[in-house]
């Protein structure tokens, strides 16, 4: 397997359901990038992700899933992208969750609601 541009991978691990396309795909490191509030304060994704939660980012306006444990933000509403480099770094659609695990990889990329309230239980469970 070859190793991803963006650094150490859990691809095709336990925790890392498949997925074709491009950008990190579960199991990768999450990709940092540089956004801001909507008042203009800066903010790094890495800096969203901090401490023991979860983390979901939705790339659209669409609604957030409301999941126990997740901080959910919307790369659209909650925060801009004003020069898309988050948008970039992820390769992402309109539309997509990201949800990343405690550890800072990419654990789902989905446009499903329900997957991103049922991975992080079934992680945990099993």
């Amino acid at each position: 397997m070859r190793r991803p541009a963006w650094g150490s991978t859990y691809r095709g691990g336990p925790l890392s359901p498949l997925r074709d396309g491009a950008g990190p795909h579960p199991g990768d490191r999450s990709p940092d990038a540089l956004c801001s509030w909507p008042d203009g304060r800066p903010m790094r994704l890495f800096e969203l992700q901090r401490g023991s939660d979860w983390t979901l980012h939705r790339f659209g306006v669409g609604p957030l899933p409301d999941v126990a444990g997740v901080n959910a933000y919307s790369l659209g509403s909650d925060l801009l992208d004003p020069h898309a480099a988050a948008g970039s770094a992820y390769q992402a659609h309109d539309d997509e969750l990201i949800l990343v695990r405690p550890d800072g990889h990419v654990g789902l990329r989905t446009r499903d609601a329900a997957a991103v309230t049922a991975y992080p239980a079934a992680v945990t469970a099993g």
